[in-house]
């Protein structure tokens, strides 16, 4: 197993590697381990901020990324968007043994993301390695949570100010706008369960679950950068509904829980309180 003082070695090593990198404004660590949600086996995700209009020197990426590499591997870094239009690109790569991701991110479109959620807008779009989706508020998460490497111009504090505190907007149009979805897919449950489709009965409860999370993180104004170990986060927040991921992972063992339970629990707590 892989020491802190190990992995914050070869965090310092790829951000030392990474920053002379022509078009690269910023290096940030990101990911569980910027929040501390961390364990033992969790990849190192670093964020390489890059001003899109100055372009990108790949090449240059690609020489750092095979010298970091255990294996020494070659073309390791795709093109800006090579793995996808929100996603954009990156590199894969094992350091000492460990999973190191590197992740691009065009410093315009991060901005453009930023300014919709400081007035209570985002987008949501397909993407592979997002079985719910892609938000647009996770750049602003990156953002909010990430811990700058190598920020010479003070792009990253600049940025990560305007977000503290989360956006009083956002929590309640985020909080509306998944509930609503959650809402309107427990109908798609009950129509799976009549037509005797498991798999797409599976898909929707998964869904419904996803939106549940964005609205609990939404209403206790916490940033959410993944799907992936959300449910079991929403354990520390204050608001939340009891036992939360305990019965999530039990609609999951035994399909046919009760998820309408989990909406309402979710919804009454959204709700403004009576006079």
């Amino acid at each position: 197993m892989t020491s802190q003082s190990s992995i914050a070695g070869i965090v310092a090593r790829v951000a030392a590697r990474l920053a002379p990198v022509t078009g690269v404004r910023a290096v940030a660590l990101g990911g569980s381990r910027a929040r501390g949600w961390h364990n033992p086996h969790s990849d190192v995700d670093i964020g390489l901020y890059y001003d899109g209009a100055a372009g990108l020197d790949v090449a240059a990426l690609n020489e750092a990324a095979t010298a970091l590499d255990d294996g020494h591997r070659a073309d390791l870094a795709t093109g800006p968007g090579g793995w996808g239009a929100w996603v954009d690109g990156g590199a894969w790569l094992r350091i000492e043994g460990v999973a190191v991701d590197l992740i691009y991110r065009d410093l315009a479109r991060v901005d453009r993301a930023i300014a919709e959620a400081e007035h209570g807008e985002f987008q949501i779009a397909y993407h592979a390695g997002h079985p719910h989706g892609f938000v647009s508020t996770f750049y602003a998460a990156e953002i909010a949570v990430g811990a700058a490497l190598h920020d010479p111009r003070g792009l990253m504090a600049a940025r990560k100010a305007r977000l503290a505190p989360y956006p009083e907007t956002l929590s309640r149009n985020a909080t509306r706008r998944f509930l609503g979805e959650a809402r309107f897919s427990l109908g798609l449950l009950e129509k799976a369960a009549h037509a005797g489709d498991p798999a797409y009965a599976a898909g929707v409860a998964f869904r419904i679950v996803a939106c549940l999370a964005h609205a609990l993180f939404a209403l206790n104004r916490q940033w959410l950068m993944n799907e992936k170990g959300a449910v079991r986060r929403v354990e520390s927040f204050p608001l939340h509904p009891r036992d939360f991921a305990a019965r999530v992972a039990e609609i999951f063992a035994a399909p046919g829980g009760d998820l309408a339970a989990l909406v309402s629990e979710t919804a009454a707590l959204a709700a403004p309180p009576s006079c």
